[in-house]
């Protein structure tokens, strides 16, 4: 992964399924077509191996915890990436669960867009 595409992508306002390259994408585009290695298990029970690119670092559970927060804070950021959404209760700020998100419905039918969902639920199968 790289932390300072990212920040580029975020910085040129990069944030759509087709132009970002927020952690999240980088991830996705690594691998969502490697099933296979999401099932297995690596050395401390990691299911892949985390490295950011430019970056020092070794591996006793840190990077990886990293790798994993940044997948998900880049997943629910609307100021980094757009396949989700907040809820209406948040748009309006009314009632309760303001704090949710929702699937972007630009993307309904994009089929890059519903690789990345069906990403996603993969990738809350993995510890």
């Amino acid at each position: 992964m790289d932390n300072f595409l990212a920040a580029k992508s975020v910085e040129l306002k990069n944030l759509t399924v087709e132009t970002s390259n927020c952690v999240f994408v980088q991830a996705f585009n690594f691998l969502h077509k490697k099933t296979a290695l999401l099932r297995m298990v690596w050395e401390g029970d990691r299911v892949f191996q985390v490295s950011f690119a430019g970056e020092m670092g070794s591996d006793a559970g840190g990077v990886y915890r990293e790798g994993l927060s940044r997948i998900v804070e880049d997943m629910f950021s609307p100021s980094t990436f757009d396949l989700f959404i907040p809820c209406p209760n948040n748009l309006h700020d009314i009632n309760l669960n303001k704090e949710k998100f929702i699937p972007n419905p630009k993307y309904s039918n994009t089929p890059r867009a519903i690789d990345m969902y069906e990403f996603v639920g993969k990738m809350m199968g993995v510890r």
